[in-house]
């Protein structure tokens, strides 16, 4: 039978209840909760104290009935998740002025909750949050009472300092703005005057062209020289499968596969994971497939397994790492990057980053797949496309034919051999005659 566990012994010291089930099996499980034994912010010489403490050991009882429930089958994970958002909404009223970290860890889980969060939005906003509660510490706040715009206002500035993009700003303004409508119900303050939206230019990312990616890729030596191999293959694979930088970096060995003369790459996206977790495999175009062949075999002559990285290096490197060595290649290989100043944003914005790869091959991509007349029923619907994609491993005409698409899009390795075949030019250079 559902139960508390007594405070006593080990646990004397506990802030938290802690529940105890029983599983269909027999066992028990024992779980920590966010339900605090004593009331935030009041005595036990306060009046409604005995009251107040009664309902947080209730709610926690509930919460461990509801576990075990959950786990004989009795109940549904929707009714489990709407019965879990009420418990928060509770803790979050719970108590006279409730502690800074008490409210916010509140409000969170009944976010992510209610909105059924996957997982890199709940990473998002978790750390959005641990942010903000640094900035409430080293201000010195010790309840909800004492949170002031200049504290949220303070935490949207700071982002703006890194390089990010408008969309991720946003997000974050949409969070504050929800915790910042909470607080206002909660202590009758107004706290999100200082939020604002960035406005968005759908055109604001420039690509690169053909020379410039020669050039970067000519740039490697000067910059990354004892990883060339593996950046090459990186920026590669963001050309040439439209992944995103963070996905390109954790690709594991295990994410290529044979289907007869032709590599197979599985395609996946952090973004949309939480929405379809569908799998690409799609054709590796043949420049590509010219520089993965020797680091797939020298990965596994050395002992690695299918689910080690491709590229070990840059696996453990964040994304603001990344972007910033990115940075640097394109200075060293002299690639005019256009800056614009944005509304709102305290650094001004660089039109080529890292994404504009990603970019890039989305643009190849397309104009291949419009030049390929053969390709029209690839093209009809973009469900369609999806199940193409999905599908083509065990469709061999098919297979044949997206590796023909998307072989269409231009070779690096060719290009730049042009580059170096012209007299007197060298990688960084432009060959084309110069006009007057």
């Amino acid at each position: 039978m559902a139960s508390l566990r007594k405070l006593i012994g080990k646990y004397e010291n506990s802030k938290y209840h802690i529940i105890r089930f029983r599983r269909p099996d027999g066992s028990y499980v024992e779980r920590v909760t966010d339900h605090l034994v004593e009331p935030p912010g009041m005595k036990p010489s306060d009046p409604g104290y005995a009251k107040a403490k009664e309902a947080l050991r209730l709610k926690a009882l509930e919460e461990a009935k509801d576990a075990e429930a959950f786990n004989a089958d009795l109940m549904d994970e929707e009714d489990l998740a709407q019965r879990a958002v009420g418990r928060a909404k509770y803790t979050k009223r719970a108590g006279k002025a409730p502690s800074c970290g008490f409210f916010i860890v509140a409000w969170v889980c009944e976010h992510i909750i209610r909105n059924r969060l996957s997982a890199p939005l709940a990473y998002n906003i978790c750390n959005l949050m641990d942010y903000l509660l640094s900035v409430l510490q080293e201000a010195g706040c010790k309840s909800i009472k004492d949170i002031r715009e200049k504290h949220i206002t303070k935490v949207m500035n700071d982002l703006r300092t890194g390089s990010y993009s408008a969309d991720s700003a946003n997000i974050g303004v949409v969070y504050l703005r929800s915790l910042a409508g909470d607080l206002r119900k909660a202590t009758g303050r107004a706290v999100g005057g200082g939020l604002f939206k960035e406005a968005k230019n759908t055109a604001e990312r420039f690509g690169f062209c053909l020379q410039e990616i020669c050039w970067i890729i000519a740039a490697l030596p000067k910059v990354v020289p004892d990883f060339v191999e593996q950046w090459t293959v990186f920026i590669l694979v963001m050309l040439y499968t439209e992944e995103r930088p963070g996905d390109d970096a954790q690709v594991t060995l295990g994410h290529f596969r044979w289907e007869g003369p032709i590599l197979l790459m599985l395609v996946e996206s952090s973004k949309t994971d939480g929405f379809d977790g569908k799998e690409d495999w799609q054709p590796v175009h043949r420049c590509l497939q010219r520089h993965l062949e020797p680091l797939l075999k020298k990965r596994k002559d050395s002992g690695a397994k299918p689910e080690d990285s491709l590229l070990p290096s840059l696996a453990l490197e964040d994304r603001d790492t990344l972007g910033l060595t990115f940075n640097n290649i394109i200075a060293a290989a002299e690639v005019e990057v256009p800056v614009v100043e944005r509304k709102h944003r305290l650094n001004n914005f660089r039109r080529k980053t890292l994404y504009s790869v990603k970019h890039t091959g989305c643009t190849w991509r397309e104009a291949a797949r419009s030049a390929k007349e053969n390709a029209g029923h690839l093209v009809k619907t973009k469900s369609a496309i999806a199940h193409y994609l999905h599908s083509v491993h065990i469709d061999a005409p098919l297979l044949r034919q997206l590796y023909e698409l998307i072989n269409a899009m231009p070779d690096v390795d060719e290009a730049m051999a042009q580059s170096l075949a012209k007299p007197g030019t060298a990688p960084g250079q432009d060959p084309s005659p110069k006009k007057p």
